[in-house]
């Protein structure tokens, strides 16, 4: 028994067909600026994270586990409210590259 084979579509059918959907285009993108700052954001977490590893807890607040976890709470919510208010611009770099990246998909 035989297998059908299977060819995929020429590009220029499908970059045409995604073309006629701007809406669905305007989506992608959208979708494609939360992730690049989201991918910020947890680089951000990242650094913020390394850069308070080294320090001591104040004897007077007792320190602990639950500076620890406050700590890193407070190193999420900087990193996102820093994505989210302009960042440094490795979001802007990633969304380029996803746009790159379905440009040639496409």
């Amino acid at each position: 028994m035989t297998t059908p084979i299977a060819f995929p579509a020429h590009p220029t059918a499908i970059r045409s067909a995604k073309a006629a959907d701007p809406q669905a285009a305007a989506k992608d993108n959208e979708k494609a600026r939360e992730v690049s700052k989201q991918f910020e954001s947890v680089f951000l977490m990242q650094v913020l994270e390394n850069m308070s590893s080294g320090l001591d807890t104040d004897p007077m607040f007792g320190g602990g586990a639950g500076d620890e976890i406050y700590r890193s709470m407070f190193n999420e919510q900087t990193a996102g409210a820093i994505a989210n208010k302009g960042g440094v611009g490795i979001a802007d770099s990633v969304y380029r590259s996803i746009l790159q990246m379905q440009e040639a998909r496409r």
